[in-house]
């Protein structure tokens, strides 16, 4: 398996500590590089690490908002911090970028199940 421009073969070795400093030593030198802040934002989303993935989504949305899987994790972060209404704000816009995504599916339920 090749290593794609980040220097990355894989998900698995990307989560790990190091990894993660390196990707972030990256970002330092390009911060608003919108495929490494998906990357970076991601690892944190999974990992639940939510201050962190929080900043990161919320800095994509403002760079490139017109993407509705940015605004779908960004929703889900708020939603676990208890913040409803930004969720429910972001699970809008998903709907509102895209009514046929994958990801407008999974917001269309979320916004039931919270309102």
């Amino acid at each position: 398996m090749g290593k794609d421009k980040f220097g990355i073969t894989n998900y698995a070795k990307a989560s790990d500590a190091a990894e993660l400093q390196k990707m972030e030593a990256l970002l330092a030198k390009d911060p608003d590089s919108v495929p490494l802040l998906e990357w970076i934002a991601f690892m944190y989303y999974t990992s639940d690490a939510v201050d962190r993935a929080i900043e990161l989504y919320t800095k994509l949305v403002t760079l490139d908002g017109k993407n509705e899987a940015h605004h779908y994790y960004l929703a889900n972060l708020h939603h676990k911090t208890g913040n409803a209404v930004k969720a429910v704000e972001h699970w809008k816009q998903v709907i509102e970028l895209n009514p046929v995504s994958k990801f407008a599916d999974k917001a269309k339920h979320l916004i039931d199940e919270n309102s």
